[in-house]
């Protein structure tokens, strides 16, 4: 999957809750929405920013609850996003 921007490839971790799902991978993480025509883009999370990038390689929802994190950055640290 891409986000509407074609420079920003994801699609390595995917988490789906209703109908909604967010796609993560590398440095973006970007949420879809299922609609009557299929999956569409409904927004680009936005995080703090590490080396010049937010890393997003791990996700889970629930409900209108996103956690992105970065497992390999030694922190242990992750962003929740709320609807």
């Amino acid at each position: 999957m891409w986000g509407d921007d074609p420079g920003v490839g994801v699609g390595r971790y995917v988490a789906v809750s209703g109908n909604t799902a967010v796609v993560t991978g590398g440095t973006s993480a970007v949420v879809f929405a299922i609609t009557a025509t299929g999956w569409r883009q409904a927004a680009e999370l936005e995080g703090p920013v590490k080396d010049g990038a937010f890393n997003a390689d791990t996700v889970s929802i629930s409900g209108g609850r996103a956690l992105v994190g970065d497992p390999y950055d030694g922190s242990g640290r992750a962003d929740i996003f709320a609807a």
